[in-house]
């Protein structure tokens, strides 16, 4: 549960750094306030507490989907750290970069509509027992879809 919520502050976790760093350590004075390797880090803590999580719970009951869901923490400790390079100016190969992010996405977006929403679970998409008019789930996948992707293409 810590994972989960800390993984929804992530980005909180890395602004910690730029207060840190740039405000009261430098008090200013720092030229650029980049990202620093600690804000990547702080950002990928969450993700590392879910993939220990995710592990110890395949360990205990050999259910693949827990596998999966690991998967999709790790594969956003590539996609930060190359978002820290592009940050930086030292991204190479922003290929990879793409790579990883798009990976997280088809990932995180098939974990999102198959296990937390429990779709696509029949022909319509959709569960059983609905709490919301039909039209509300497809409206919402299409903006998780949306949002997870502009975050890819931003």
């Amino acid at each position: 549960l810590l994972g989960d919520l800390l993984c929804s502050y992530a980005k909180v976790l890395a602004d910690w750094d730029a207060l840190l760093w740039c405000h009261l350590l430098l008090r200013g004075q720092a030229t650029s306030c980049m990202p620093s390797l600690l804000a990547v880090a702080l950002v990928c803590l969450p993700y590392a507490l879910r993939l220990r999580q995710c592990w110890v719970d395949w360990l205990a009951s050999g259910h693949w989907r827990h596998l999966v869901n690991g998967a999709k923490y790790a594969a956003s400790f590539p996609a930060f750290y190359l978002a820290h390079q592009f940050a930086t100016g030292t991204l190479t190969n922003r290929g990879w970069w793409v790579f990883w992010l798009s990976l997280n996405w088809v990932l995180s977006l098939a974990w999102d509509l198959a296990m937390d929403w429990a779709l696509l679970r029949d022909r319509r998409g959709l569960r059983p027992k609905l709490g919301f008019p039909i039209f509300a789930y497809y409206g919402a996948t299409l903006l998780n879809a949306s949002l997870r992707a502009a975050w890819v293409l931003r």
